[in-house]
Parts: structure tokens; sequence; C-alpha cells
């Protein structure tokens, strides 16, 4: 019903989490900063570990596992398989109906297959489906985790637009605002067409090579604040 997870070079622990169920599996993620972990009841959960943050993902979980050297996750509901390409926002999941079980996830030679073992018309599973993943998503959030903003704009670029790349669009752009890389953040919001926000930066930018300073001065910082509203934090810094 515990979980511990220790620092084992600083010989500290980070986190102890109690559970009111018992748990049967978990796994934490390529950086270690994100945990999951399923009960006997067959609850899914998502844990931030530096957060200290728990997410529900599903209700009932057979097959879980990160897609391996990825930030990518992989679970099955049911009849139905459930992949995050960008698990900071749960809400946006892809589904993809399934008439088995998951037995394994591979990686080889630039494909990501999810191996479904599927029941004959007798009922007894005996044939194997593979389900292909976008390997352009799993690069994208790969470049994201190893902090490769430029990367993974060139990876956003070579996928059609629709509402999942919108979103990693949105993800990258905060992610770019974060690492005060602004021409990143520049192109990530004119490509989803907020001009408003992708004109201020320019004007930020403008403004840092007329005055000669640079993204960590405090007169950049406040209007990087003012971008993301964060108005009371901009007040005090100036």
């Amino acid at each position: 019903n515990t979980i511990a997870i220790q620092d084992m070079v600083a010989q500290q622990n980070i986190v102890t989490l109690n559970h009111d169920s018992k748990i049967d599996f978990l796994e934490l993620n390529k950086n270690g900063n994100k945990l999951i972990f399923r009960d006997r009841k067959r609850h899914l959960y998502l844990y931030y570990i530096f957060d200290k943050k728990k997410v529900t993902l599903l209700n009932f979980c057979g097959f879980v596992q990160w897609v391996p050297n990825s930030e990518v996750l992989v679970a099955q509901e049911r009849k139905n398989v459930c992949v995050w390409y960008n698990v900071d926002d749960p809400d946006k999941v892809k589904i993809i109906p399934v008439k088995g079980e998951v037995e394994e996830i591979r990686r080889k030679e630039g494909k990501t297959e999810v191996i479904v073992e599927e029941a004959g018309a007798a009922g007894n599973y005996g044939s194997s489906q593979t389900y292909l993943l976008d390997d352009g998503l799993i690069a994208f959030s790969t470049a994201v985790d190893e902090n490769n903003l430029n990367k993974a704009v060139k990876i956003l670029e070579s996928l059609e637009m629709n509402s999942e790349t919108e979103t990693h669009w949105k993800t990258l752009a905060k992610l770019a605002i974060a690492n005060k890389n602004l021409t990143v953040a520049e192109r990530c919001y004119a490509s989803v067409g907020s001009y408003s926000k992708s004109n201020y930066i320019k004007k930020v930018m403008k403004y840092i090579e007329k005055q000669k300073l640079t993204v960590d001065h405090p007169l950049v910082e406040a209007r990087l604040l003012i971008l993301d509203k964060q108005f009371n934090n901009a007040e005090h810094l100036l």
C-alpha cells in the first residue's frame, strides 16, 4: 500500500506515497520525474514526483507501459488502447479500439508497434495484430523531454496540423517561455494562430535588441510575466 522513492546518490527519501488499495504494478518514466502505478482494483494513476500531485488516468487498466526511451504512455482499458503522447495533458488521449489483449510494445527500425493478441472465433487467443504509433509525436515528446526545443519545432513542422498537434505547439510555447527561448515561443504562437501573442513576443525581442538587454533582465522578465497574465508578479518585479 505504500510507495517509497529514494535518491540513492544523496541517500535521502524523495517521497512516501500511501495508497488505500494494494499496488500491483509501478514504473518510473525515463527521467524519473513521473510514476505510473496500478492497484488491485485496476485503477491507473499518474504521480508527478516533484510536484507531489496524483492524477487518475483510468478506472480500469489491464496492460500499461511507458514506450521505451520516451515520455509516451500506453495503457489498455478493456477494448481500447489509450495513448498519451503528452502525459502532462492527461485529458488529451488517443483511443485505439482493439479486439484482444495488449502483449507488448516494440520499438525497432524507427517504428513503434503495439502488439495485441486477438481472440479467434472460438474465443481462444491465437493471432497477433500490430498497431503502429505516431513516431513523429513520440520523437517530439523525447525532444521536449531533452529540452531540445529547436528539434521539437522541426518535428512539429513536419506533422499535419490537427487538434493533437495544436496542443503540442501550445505545450512547446509554454516550455519555450519558461526557458526564455523567445524565437521558438514566437514560432509556436504563430503556428496556432495566436498572432497577438506572437506579435507581443516580437516586440519584446525588438525591445531587447534596442535596449541591449539579456532575456534575464528584470524588465524583460516582467514583460514575459505580463504575457502569462501574472500581473502581480510582474508588478512586484518592477
